[in-house]
This record gives C-alpha cells, structure tokens and sequence, in this order.
C-alpha cells in the first residue's frame, strides 16, 4: 500500500542552476515490512547517477543519496504511441516515381522512414509498449495497425507509389482516428505525434475541433508533439497549436531535419523520466509531516510535505502498547515486594 504521494515541481533557487520549467519529480513512501524507502517519479530533468541525485528534510540534516536510478525503458510505465502523418502525394514525396518536372515532388517518406529507424523504438520503451501509424489526405488510412512498438518501422509505411494520387489534409480525421486509439490503449502513458504542414483541408472548421481534442487529449493524458514542415503547395497558416501548445511543436525548414526533430521528441518521451529509489535511514520516522527536497546534480526541486511513516526502533513501543507494558512490568514489580516482603516476616516469627 503507498502511503504518500507528492509532485514535486522545479524551482528557481540562487544558489542553484535553473532547469526546464517542466521538470517535477513524483514521490511515493514505500512499506517494506521493516524500515520503508522513497520512490520518485523524476520529470523533465537529465538523466543522472545516483551520486548526483539526493533528497534531504528541509528542517534540517544531511543529504541521502540516492540508492538506485533506473532508466525509463526499464521501468514499469509502458507507452503507446501513435504517429500521425501527412500523407498525401505532395508531402510523402513523388521523386522516385516522376521525372524531372513540375509535378515531381521531393517529400518527406524517406526522412519519415529513417527517422523512426532511427529511434530503435523496441529499446528504447519499456517492454508492453505499442504503437499506431495513421496517413491523413483526403481521409484517414491505418498504415501500422496498433500493436508491439516494434511494428513501427520505416518499411511498415510503404513506398512512395503507395501513396500516388491521394489528395487533402484531413489534419483532423487523422488526430480523430488516433486519439480514439490511445484513449482505450491500457498502457501507462500516452503520446501522440502529428507530422505535417499544420494545416487542415477546412482550416475555419478545423479550429474548433482541434480545440476540443485538445481537452480529450488532456482528460486522457495524452502527450502530444506537432512537427510541422512546409510543403511545395503548403498555406503560410499553421492552425495545429490549437491543440498542440508551440511549446511542443517544432517547424523544420528542411525535411532532413525530420529526423533529428523526431529524436528530441523520443528524449523527451525517454531520457527525461527515470526513477529513483531513497533510503529514509537518517529521516524521521515519526507519522508526521516532513519538508523533503529532492536535488538533481545543480538543480533544487521545491520542498514539498510528505508524511512519513511513524516505524517503532530499537525496544521502543507506542500507543496501548507501551501503556500496557509499563502496566505489566509495575504489577510484577508489586508482586515481587509482596513476595519479599513475606518470605521476611517468616523469617521474623523463626
């Protein structure tokens, strides 16, 4: 049973460096059957050693350093991820199969295709992740049916000729598609990345919607990434930041900069989240609430109250128990003076 939960969210300290404004921590008090430790949840900060990591009480006492980290992709919180992309003939990309002309278009397939090859997602997410790959153009298409994260590879999305002569940018069918997937995925975690130019084929009806996935994203705590690359036949207007906040979506110039925007999404999917384990040896373990602060290398994590567990040490008791023994011992501690007692006046009339 866990007794305690917290966030701890980042603060700006003087005398400490300032990380991302999304770095947090999430930290549970553990039983054990004896002496109870710390789990912590580390969000949005780099991944460090042990010795670099610690959580003292903010009333005073050294640091307790860490005991063991363990990476994300070992960890126990699965994710399902769902990409969703572009895929009319204009974005995927026609050079392999026009000649030279005006209606040869490089696009992004190639890119697209090396980029998650390069994620090497099947160990880089922990065992149980699953993924879905949804193509949006004049409808929606499910190139790789949700399943093992494996799945999604660059060859599972075809070739440029199986995308010849789709048309649109249904931007929204396609997120409609995907955040139906992840809502009933089952998994830890949730993400969704939208690749395109940003734009929908009724942009003015598009808004609105966009608006409300955003909540359904929300509600279903889906993470969601947006990169967003300019096609030959793009509009300057990009309206995806209504569900997906800029902060999240990254505009490439180029589609050789796909993959590098698909590798800073995994790190942060990945390498900004690991755990912790704190033994509570040096704390006091008393039931009451305690101002523990978590540090990351430079980085100082806000105190936060956390309840610690009252744990009896040594021969000492509490509650009834203690009354009940203090009882126990005075009443054989009378019966033994009565039996003195007696045993001299005996001793007296002999």
């Amino acid at each position: 049973m866990r007794i305690a939960l917290a966030s701890l969210v980042l603060c700006a300290s003087s005398s400490f460096a300032v990380a991302a404004p999304s770095a947090e921590a999430q930290i549970e008090v553990i039983p054990t059957g004896g002496t109870p430790i710390l789990h912590a949840t580390i969000l949005g900060a780099p991944l460090l050693p042990a010795s670099s990591i610690t959580i003292r009480d903010g009333l005073g006492g050294a640091p307790i350093k860490a005991a063991a980290v363990v990476p994300y992709r070992d960890g126990p919180e699965a994710m399902t991820l769902a990409v969703v992309y572009a895929g009319g003939e204009v974005f995927v990309g026609n050079d392999d199969e026009e000649p030279e002309g005006p209606s040869r278009y490089p696009g992004f397939l190639h890119a697209l295709e090396t980029g998650l090859d390069g994620l090497h997602l099947k160990d880089a997410f922990p065992v149980g992740s699953k993924a879905i790959a949804i193509a949006y153009d004049d409808g929606t298409h499910v190139e790789v049916p949700l399943g093992p994260i494996a799945t999604l590879t660059g060859a599972a999305l075809g070739d440029q000729h199986h995308y010849r002569n789709r048309i649109g940018t249904d931007l929204v069918a396609g997120i409609e598609v995907a955040v139906a997937a992840l809502a009933q995925s089952s998994t830890a975690r949730r993400a969704l990345i939208v690749i395109g130019d940003g734009n929908d084929t009724n942009n003015e009806a598009a808004r609105a919607t966009l608006a409300e996935l955003k909540k359904r994203a929300a509600q279903n705590r889906i993470e969601t990434f947006g990169i967003v690359y300019k096609g030959a036949l793009s509009a300057d207007e990009t309206i995806i930041t209504r569900m997906i906040p800029a902060t999240r979506t990254r505009t490439i110039a180029s589609v050789e900069a796909l993959p590098a925007a698909l590798t800073t999404i995994a790190s942060q999917l990945t390498d900004e989240r690991y755990y912790v384990t704190f033994p509570t040896t040096g704390l006091a373990l008393d039931g009451r609430g305690h101002d523990l602060i978590v540090q990351v290398g430079d980085d100082q994590l806000e105190e936060v109250a956390v309840t610690l567990p009252a744990v009896a040490t040594g021969c000492q008791l509490s509650g009834w128990w203690k009354q009940l023994g203090i009882g126990t011992f005075l009443v054989a501690l009378l019966a033994l003076g009565a039996m003195l007692t007696a045993r001299l006046s005996t001793g007296d009339r002999r």
